[in-house]
This record gives structure tokens, C-alpha cells and sequence, in this order.
């Protein structure tokens, strides 16, 4: 008895000092984010939302201030919004290899931001009637592949999409290759998908006449990097390695990475748009939508409109150096509010410090283009994937999220805030499967399309007759 009352003595000062720790760092330690302070096993995340909500207070005029003295700027600007506002966690990008999939279905830290910050608004009793939908001005669903290999796919998660919302609104499609597709597979997709207007849209000039293009040192570089042997030409499927960088993609996937960062804002076949919703081409929306994401995003007059945070996360001094140079600040940490889902961000005092960037998931958000073709958020994405061609490092989910807080923190006195939405934001579930969760979240979906609509034609009147010719 007496050794288990010692034990529970002792359990209990581990305890409080763990918890006066916690609290320390909580309310002094400011620059460090969720992940940083309770790891990845922390349950109780309804304490830490509520403990943060009430340092950090979210105003009408679109700032938060906080009391805390730490390393960072004291000022935050709500900016963005989330599409869902049920508990989101971290999934990652890259699915290249079977163990990038499989982490995807792994709890990790970053997964502590989203929890904490995604408790939802049970106030916000806005609705939508399907059949009301409007059909808005300069809007494109934009998806990209590397070749018509990937025809299939794309035929597959478009007729989802068409089936759940665009049959209504028939908004124009865009499709990039890297490669040509056949004149057959484009009429073939067309026809599926008429009186809807699609484009098959070859993203640039092919790989050898961009390699041509280059000095003899950067062709060097590119050959060394993706170990290219002598007298042997480089392709699309050529896995390349980067200094400093833990990852090997090849050329096909760092090129995408590469194209939606910086080239797609201004490329031709979507330049006279003003709403990109993007798709990845593996992402499949899995029911009716009864309500409308485009009156959301258009209406709140939103930057950047996304449907999971965070979903990775990185410490990047270079990017950080890129920011400062073009924004003459950085970001410190992105965090979300606990009701909206509105992101802010944490600003660093001085340029020594290291960038920390939550990133919005990649595989569906709403942006507006005509904020990313800004000359000032040009030149930072230039610089962001300028340090050589095809580099994976350049990714499009850390390119989508910095313009777009960015773009808000230099917004004047008087424009309407993103913070005078708050709260209006719940409850708007797309349910899109991608990477074997729905919505970036914990509730799992098939991987496989097959899978996937074998489990959905059960439920989703219609969708057998709608897509059933594709499987």
C-alpha cells in the first residue's frame, strides 16, 4: 500500500509539472504550434482550442491580438476559409510510393493544429436548396495529368463531379497534360461530358526543347541530379534527388509541382477566368453537394476557399528569406480559428527566423486568380520555384497558402474582412475522397475508383446510370 501511494505521489508531481510546463510554454513560448507543445498524443483537444481562443481573440476588423511576448509578431490576420468544419487531420501530399499512402492513414503531429482548431460552429444554421444553385461568371474546374494514360482517371473523378454538381452548372473544364493526347481520347472525354465545354490544354513546350532551352551548366545540373547516363536522354520517368531534401520524385511529378506553384495562374487556356476549382485527378467527390462552394467563395469575396488544414507542414529557412524579400515579412506559423476555420498567421519578428507553413491540402481548394496573378505575388512565386527547374521542393499546397495570407495581411483599412464571416463556414462538407479519407479527415474512403463507386452507386441515386459505363 504504501509503495502504490509513493508511486501515486509521485505521478501526481510528474503531473503538475508537466502540465505547469505545458502552460509555460502555452502562453510564453507563442511561435510554437500546437504540435510543438503537445506532441502527437494529446485527447483532449476541445482544452487546447478553448485555452487558445482565449489569448487569441478573433475581431471584426479581421486581427487577432494576443498578449504573448515571444518570438514572434503579436498581430495575426484571419485570411482564408475552410470548406468543412468537422475534425481534420494531416495527410500527406506526395503519394509516389506505397509508404507515402500509408502514412497518409497515419495519425501525426501536425494532426494537432486541425483537431484543435476544427471544432466546428453549431450556430451557423445557413443553408443551401441544390436546385437554387447559381451559375457565377469566370469560373473553371481545372484538374492536370502527365499524359492520356491518365484518361481514365480523369473521365472517372470529372463524371463524379458532374453527377454531384456540374451537371447543373455546366462550368467549363480544363484539363492540363504534360504530354498530347490523342485527338480520340479528347473527343471521347468531350462526349462524356457534354453540353459541358472541355479543353485538353498542353501545359508547355516537351521536356528535350525546355532542356534545350538551358545553359550547359543547368543541363548539367538537371543530368546529375536525375542520373542520367551518359549518351542516354532524360524523360518524365527519370527519379531525381535535391540537396537537403529527403524526397525522390521524378521529372513528371516535380514538374507539376513546379506548374501549379507559378505557371498556371497566367497560362493561356485560363487566363480569362477569375475562379479556378481545382481537382486533383484522383479525388472523387463522394455524394451530392447541397450546397454550393462557388456562392461561398464569391459571395464572402474570399482569397482562397480550401477543404483541409493542415495537411503538412514545413520549416524552411529559404522560403522564409523569399517571403522577406517580396512581402518584407514571413510566416511564423499559420494557425486556424476553432469555430471558422479561418486561417491567421503568426508573422516573424526579424528575418532570422525560421518559416513555419501549415499548408491547406492540395487535392481540392477554390482560389481567386486574380489575386495569385498579382505582380507582388507573381514575383514571390517565381522566386519560389527559381532556384532551378524542376525541383519538387517548389509545392503548389505551400505556393496556394502563402499568397493567400499574405494577400490579406497587406489588404487596406476599410475592405471588408474575412473575419467578419466568421462562423459562417460550417458545416459545408464536400465529402471528396482522396488518399483513402474523406476530406482530408480521419473518416476513411476507398483508395481504389472502383472501390469507391461500388460503395457509393449503394447510396447516390443515379450515379450507376451516370457513370456506370466507365467501370
Amino acid at each position: 500500500m504504501s509503495a502504490r501511494m509513493n508511486n501515486t505521489r509521485v505521478f501526481t508531481l510528474f503531473a503538475s509539472i508537466l502540465c505547469y510546463a505545458i502552460y509555460s510554454n502555452l502562453f510564453i513560448a507563442s511561435n510554437y504550434t500546437y504540435q510543438d507543445i503537445f506532441g502527437a498524443t494529446g485527447e483532449d483537444y476541445s482544452i487546447v482550442a478553448a485555452i487558445f481562443e482565449n489569448e487569441v481573440t478573433t475581431t471584426t476588423t479581421g486581427t487577432a491580438n494576443s498578449t504573448n511576448t515571444g518570438d514572434i509578431a503579436t498581430e495575426t490576420v484571419v485570411t482564408v476559409a475552410n470548406i468543412d468544419s468537422d475534425t481534420q487531420s494531416q495527410s500527406p501530399k506526395d503519394n509516389d510510393t506505397t509508404k507515402n499512402l500509408q502514412q497518409s492513414t497515419q495519425t501525426t503531429s501536425e494532426e494537432m493544429i486541425s483537431t484543435a482548431a476544427a471544432s466546428g460552429n453549431p450556430e451557423d444554421t445557413t443553408t443551401d436548396n441544390s436546385t437554387s444553385f447559381e451559375r457565377y461568371d469566370g469560373v473553371v474546374i481545372v484538374t492536370k495529368v502527365l499524359s492520356e494514360k491518365d484518361a481514365g482517371r480523369v473521365a472517372k473523378m470529372l463524371c463524379f463531379l458532374q453527377h454531384s454538381y456540374n451537371d447543373k452548372r455546366k462550368y467549363d473544364i480544363v484539363v492540363f497534360t504534360t504530354i498530347p493526347w490523342a485527338k480520340e481520347n479528347i473527343d471521347k472525354l468531350q462526349a462524356d461530358l457534354a453540353p459541358t465545354k472541355l479543353t485538353v490544354a498542353v501545359e508547355a513546350p516537351p521536356l528535350m526543347d525546355q532542356v534545350a532551352a538551358m545553359t550547359p551548366e543547368e543541363k548539367n545540373f538537371l543530368y546529375k541530379r536525375c542520373n542520367v547516363t551518359e549518351g542516354e536522354d532524360i524523360s518524365w520517368w527519370h527519379h531525381c534527388t535535391e540537396e537537403n531534401y529527403n524526397k525522390v520524385a521524378n521529372l513528371g511529378y516535380a514538374w507539376q509541382a513546379e506548374f501549379r506553384s507559378y505557371h498556371i495562374w497566367t497560362h493561356d487556356a485560363i487566363k480569362d477566368y477569375k475562379y479556378m476549382m481545382w481537382f486533383d485527378s484522383d479525388a472523387l467527390v463522394g455524394r451530392e453537394w447541397d450546397r454550393d462552394p462557388m456562392k461561398v467563395m464569391i459571395e464572402k469575396e474570399l482569397i482562397l476557399l480550401f477543404a483541409a488544414f493542415p495537411y503538412g507542414i514545413i520549416r524552411d529557412k529559404a522560403v522564409g528569406d523569399k517571403m522577406h524579400k517580396n512581402y518584407n515579412k514571413s510566416i511564423c506559423t499559420i494557425l486556424a480559428t476553432a469555430k471558422a476555420l479561418t486561417l491567421y498567421a503568426y508573422f516573424c519578428d526579424s528575418s532570422s527566423q525560421i518559416a513555419k507553413i501549415a499548408q491547406v491540402g492540395g487535392f481540392h481548394h477554390i482560389t481567386s486568380l486574380d489575386v495569385y496573378r498579382k505582380p507582388i505575388h507573381q514575383q514571390f512565386l517565381k522566386d519560389f520555384v527559381g532556384d532551378y527547374r524542376f525541383s519538387r521542393r517548389s509545392d503548389d499546397q505551400i505556393a496556394v497558402t502563402i499568397p493567400a495570407i499574405m494577400e490579406q495581411s497587406t489588404m487596406e483599412a476599410g475592405i471588408p474582412r474575412i473575419a467578419e464571416q466568421r462562423g459562417t463556414f460550417a458545416n459545408l462538407t464536400l465529402h471528396i475522397s482522396h488518399h483513402g479519407r474523406f476530406d482530408g479527415k480521419r473518416e476513411r474512403s476507398p483508395v481504389r475508383a472502383e472501390a469507391m463507386f461500388d460503395k457509393m452507386k449503394k447510396t447516390w441515386p443515379g450515379l450507376d446510370e451516370r457513370c456506370g459505363r466507365l467501370y
